[in-house]
């Protein structure tokens, strides 16, 4: 009896341990603010936005194909291009460029999107 519940506790201690810690994304692979200067998002690692991220006037943000770039979940992301920004992203059918949620099972809201601002003139 005193081996069944050994073995029925250690077991539940087992699996309960095996809960998903949550990833924390490098911090040289997170944008964050007003980028202050030219960047390249290479496909070589993943992306993340954390909150309003801002391209401002004479800044150009470039992404290669097949670069994933997701949002923060705590902090919802979002790609902001103002006048003057320049965003360069061309995607092919093999190496597409993905905008996603930063969480396991994407749910309304996650994202805030891709907004480029222009001129009315």
């Amino acid at each position: 009896m005193k081996k069944l519940l050994f073995m029925t506790i250690a077991s539940v201690m087992l699996f309960s341990s095996c809960e998903k810690d949550p990833i924390i994304p490098p911090v040289d692979t997170v944008l964050v603010g007003t980028l202050t200067e030219n960047k390249t998002l290479t496909a070589d690692k993943e992306w993340t936005l954390k909150g309003y991220v801002y391209v401002p006037e004479g800044i150009t943000l470039t992404i290669e194909p097949g670069t994933v770039i997701k949002s923060d979940i705590a902090e919802k992301g979002a790609l902001t291009i103002e006048r003057g920004g320049k965003i360069m992203a061309e995607g092919t059918a093999d190496k597409p460029i993905v905008f996603t949620s930063g969480n396991d099972f994407p749910i309304a809201g996650d994202w805030g999107g891709v907004v480029i601002l222009g001129s009315y003139n």
